[in-house]
């Protein structure tokens, strides 16, 4: 530690956008439909940039007058309040306009990486320092005066660079992880459509509640969402647009649930409310994950539990079922709802064509190897993230007597 310094983060960008008061109306205009992403600190969450969902619009006029000063590939978001302390790297230029609770903050390459500058916010070093400097109670936020005034260690550059080699090593393997786990999913989807086709019918066959049971999630308040929790919910944020399962959006959880609410790794949800202004996620299904900080997961009241009643119904053959264009259709046609959609319990009462029982049994036999394999990935990106977390305490500095004492 003899070569590091201890600065503030004035010292190291060369500017720190911050546009969180500005809205359309402000600027006299407002939101569209389409355009140029809005980005909150609600897309902020796990180190990542989520543009999938929660995402509003501007024009590109509106843009403009909105960001006088732009993104940057190489800006790092960070987030002011509710939560405080989420970061993301941005990899490219791309229009973005900075919205509510949103902080950019621009390197000095002289001096900092960027990469560099991005790790050390998310350590629990610097994390402690920002909570230090922020004010509040029920939802602690830190002003950009203070922000600047924040203390992060830096030491000479090729250090930096040497730290940020490691973690983007493993980050890019976790994100390897990831991607194959999502390609697993995609191809149960595609194959199902390929060997079955869209077997939702207008009338006859089978209604689809005759092969399942159909279980809501637990209604829960703030207060049960409790960090360190052996339990989870799995939530809305768990379901991809499109479909497709995504570990970030598990919720640590310590209130109470129905047995019928637990979720085993395996099985299928289906989401019942949709935030998208595209309907992208109602109805959407996806196979819940085994999770290593989680003993317990437990579905949430944005969701339905989608159980086999019949032997040879399987779970990777519902994921296929609930992934056609038929079914996406469908649910659609029985959500309602303006700004957020909720998928009826009508939709469940669908019309199924029957397959060939032994098709059944040779589709599950490959798409159940695809999914866990899925699920052995997802575990691999969990040790990995650990292996990262530890990374983070150790390579980016020892605390101050001052911060060690606290």
């Amino acid at each position: 530690m003899a070569s590091w310094r201890v600065v503030p983060l004035d010292s190291v960008t060369t500017c720190i956008i911050d546009h969180r008061g500005r809205t359309p109306k402000k600027l006299d205009g407002d939101f569209a439909e389409t355009g140029v992403p809005v980005v909150s600190a609600r897309n902020v969450k796990g180190g990542r940039l989520n543009t999938r969902e929660g995402v509003r619009f501007v024009t590109p006029e509106m843009y403009r007058r909105w960001m006088p000063v732009q993104l940057e590939a190489g800006d790092v978001l960070l987030t002011s309040e509710a939560p405080l302390g989420e970061v993301a790297f941005l990899t490219d230029s791309a229009d973005l306009v900075l919205g509510q609770r949103l902080f950019a903050l621009r390197a000095n390459p002289d001096v900092i990486d960027p990469r560099y500058l991005y790790y050390s916010l998310r350590s629990p070093l610097i994390q402690k320092r920002l909570v230090a400097r922020a004010t509040g109670t029920t939802a602690q936020g830190i002003r950009q005066s203070e922000l600047r005034r924040v203390e992060i260690n830096l030491p000479p550059m090729d250090v930096q660079r040497h730290i940020v080699g490691r973690l983007f090593g493993i980050e890019g393997l976790i994100e390897s992880d990831r991607r194959l786990a999502s390609q697993m999913d995609e191809m149960v989807r595609t194959r199902f459509w390929l060997q079955f086709g869209d077997l939702l019918t207008s009338s006859g066959g089978a209604r689809l509640t005759d092969w399942v049971t159909i279980t809501n999630g637990v209604s829960y308040r703030s207060g049960d969402l409790t960090d360190g929790s052996p339990a989870a919910l799995v939530t809305l944020r768990s379901v991809r647009r499109g479909g497709g399962y995504d570990p970030d959006g598990l919720k640590p959880y310590s209130g109470e649930f129905r047995p019928t609410q637990l979720v085993l790794p395996g099985e299928v949800v289906v989401a019942r409310t949709d935030l998208t202004q595209a309907g992208d996620v109602v109805g959407r299904p996806a196979v819940v994950r085994p999770s290593r900080a989680h003993e317990t997961l437990i579905a949430s009241l944005d969701l339905a539990v989608v159980r086999p009643r019949l032997e040879w119904v399987t779970a990777p053959f519902l994921y296929g079922l609930l992934g056609t264009p038929g079914w996406v259709t469908h649910s659609r046609g029985h959500a309602n709802g303006t700004t957020v959609l909720h998928l009826r319990s009508s939709a469940f009462e669908a019309h199924v064509a029957c397959p060939a029982i032994e098709d059944v049994a040779t589709f599950s036999a490959v798409a159940g190897l695809w999914l866990r394999l899925a699920s052995s990935a997802a575990i691999e990106s969990e040790v990995l993230v650990s292996l990262r977390d530890v990374l983070l305490r150790r390579l980016l500095g020892r605390s101050p007597a001052s911060d060690e004492a606290a």
